[in-house]
């Protein structure tokens, strides 16, 4: 299974176990991309973590991004934005 760029195994994600969001990959990936423009298509916003991810070019937000810090971004996620990814 896939590690989103949000740095969780989208296998361990109780979201995708529900089937309410599928992977996205890492923000240096297709799929992550292939993502990104969906979400904008469907939502008319990405996901704030991927956006973010592939905006400056990393993997992994948590791991790679140079201004992470627990608790610097906080992250809404409703129904609808999961549900709406799938």
């Amino acid at each position: 299974m896939a590690t989103g760029a949000c740095g969780i195994d989208c296998s361990m994600c109780r979201l995708n176990l529900l089937g309410e969001c599928s992977t996205c990959g890492s923000g240096k990936s297709i799929e992550g991309a292939k993502k990104r423009v969906a979400q904008e298509r469907k939502l008319r916003a990405p996901c704030p973590i991927l956006a973010c991810a592939i905006d400056n070019n990393v993997e992994f937000w948590p791991r790679d991004c140079d201004d992470f810090q627990a608790g610097l971004i906080e992250i809404r996620l409703d129904r609808a934005h999961v549900k709406a990814q799938n």
